[in-house]
């Protein structure tokens, strides 16, 4: 019976140990709670100089998020964008696909988010991916502004806003500029397009800015899995006004939501996206959103 019970054990610890080691790897920060969205306090972790984390847990609806904090006003933060590596020439309109953690690696990233939609979907890296509205990395127009959405523009002069792609006339003063979908949050205002602003549930990723420009936030939500259900877009940006931001469009979401952050000179995610079904298996994404600090 003893000789029975140790293998078992061993047995167990065995397929504990395999578990563990096919797990993506991940960054773990301690969630602060809250029964509701609307009393949700931030509890800011900083990861590196003038940028700070964040993880919130809601018990109605069930809710796990991360978020990121950055202090544009700090010289010592840049934002950084695919297409910034020396020797990177796109095609207009299309990009390699790339995993945020590996977009984070490749580019000496403290942090990264995914960002505009695209097309088609899958987990294979390197494959060419049709962007859908404006990306423009570095002064240079990679695809065209689409009217009926949004995004997220990063100026020359450290300032970022979100607005129209209608708006985008030129790349005069632009840095870069990220599409998304629709804005969510303004001027501190909800934002509602009908009905299923309130119903309609996915994983989300979310960038924001506040301060009058000054601080960007980027936020991801989990969802189709049961500790997290997915946000609607309402509980976007409620969220979001909760960590301090004035205005913010929805990103690309649903598998492609992914937070990928450094500790101890390694990227983890720090959520569990969930691509073709598979908890934890990370899609090759389009755009990314990445921070670094000078001189990485």
């Amino acid at each position: 019976m003893l000789n029975f019970l140790r293998a078992g054990a061993a047995l167990l610890f065995l397929l504990i140990g395999v578990s563990c080691a096919s797990a993506p790897s991940r960054a773990v920060f301690g969630l602060s709670q809250a029964g509701r969205i609307e009393e949700f306090v931030p509890q800011w972790q900083e990861l590196t100089g003038g940028l700070a984390i964040t993880a919130g847990k809601i018990s109605r609806p069930r809710l796990e998020f991360w978020a990121l904090r950055a202090d544009l006003t700090d010289e010592s933060i840049e934002i950084v964008v695919n297409g910034g590596g020396e020797g990177e020439n796109f095609q207009a309109g299309t990009i390699p696909a790339v995993t945020v953690s590996g977009f984070a690696a490749r580019y000496g990233c403290a942090a990264a988010m995914n960002a505009g939609p695209f097309s088609p979907v899958s987990d294979k890296q390197g494959e060419p991916r049709a962007l859908t509205g404006v990306f423009i990395s570095n002064g240079r127009t990679v695809s065209q502004p689409l009217a009926r959405y949004d995004c997220v523009v990063f100026y020359e002069d450290g300032r970022a806003a979100v607005l129209s792609q209608a708006e985008l006339t030129g790349t005069d003063g632009v840095r870069h500029a990220l599409g998304g979908f629709f804005t969510v949050l303004d001027g501190g205002g909800v934002r509602e397009r009908g009905p299923e602003s309130r119903k309609t549930r996915h994983p989300r990723s979310a960038a924001a800015t506040g301060g009058g420009g000054g601080v960007l936030y980027l936020l991801v939500v989990d969802g189709r899995r049961p500790g997290s259900v997915g946000a609607t877009e309402v509980e976007t940006a409620l969220l979001l006004l909760s960590l301090g931001a004035e205005s913010g469009l929805l990103m690309d979401g649903g598998g492609s939501s992914a937070l990928a952050v450094e500790r101890g000179g390694k990227i983890a995610l720090v959520n569990k996206p969930v691509h073709g079904g598979v908890a934890g298996r990370e899609r090759a994404v389009a755009t990314c959103i990445g921070l670094r600090r000078h001189g990485k």
